[in-house]
């Protein structure tokens, strides 16, 4: 399945490379370590392979000049990917971790994120994408007056 128009996924060629060095991370820790373990594993190896890679940020979220919560996500790479390393003993992603990298796409601008499992025999990872829906006003003045007392007068005067 494609990510746009012209048949390709969005950043096709970064996402082969980090899939790589996931697959690479695992193969050589294997399973059964915590989650920071292999988080360094992926940041060493992406740093000795030169890719551009953030650890840990944390974006602010204000909401009328207050602090209301601080988010961190695992990494950023190429300053478009975002990477949402977990160690969960199954196969699927709950829905709560889809909704955790949705929040840092939203968060830091950006429109793909990997969510990687380390749990499994064998790594997973889950293209997830978030192109920022366009805001929309609707009036509907209609119900603005539906119940108001001088609706009620004018629909009793009309009957």
């Amino acid at each position: 399945m494609s990510d746009n128009s012209l048949g390709r996924l969005r950043y096709e060629e970064q996402t082969r490379i980090l899939h790589g060095l996931i697959f690479d991370v695992h193969n050589s820790l294997r399973i059964g370590w915590s989650e920071e373990a292999y988080h360094q594993a992926v940041v060493t190896l992406a740093k000795e392979r030169n890719l551009p890679i953030v650890s840990k940020p944390r974006f602010t979220l204000m909401h009328q000049n207050i602090e209301v919560h601080i988010f961190e996500c695992d990494m950023i790479v190429w300053d478009q990917i975002i990477l949402e390393l977990k160690v969960l003993p199954y196969s699927t992603f709950p829905d709560s971790h889809l909704a955790q990298i949705i929040s840092y796409l939203k968060c830091w601008g950006k429109s793909l994120g990997l969510l990687v499992n380390f749990g499994p025999l064998r790594a997973q990872t889950k293209r997830v994408i978030w192109d920022e829906p366009p805001l929309t006003t609707i009036v509907n003045f209609e119900a603005l007056f539906l119940n108001s007392p001088i609706e009620q007068e004018t629909t009793h005067l009309i009957q």
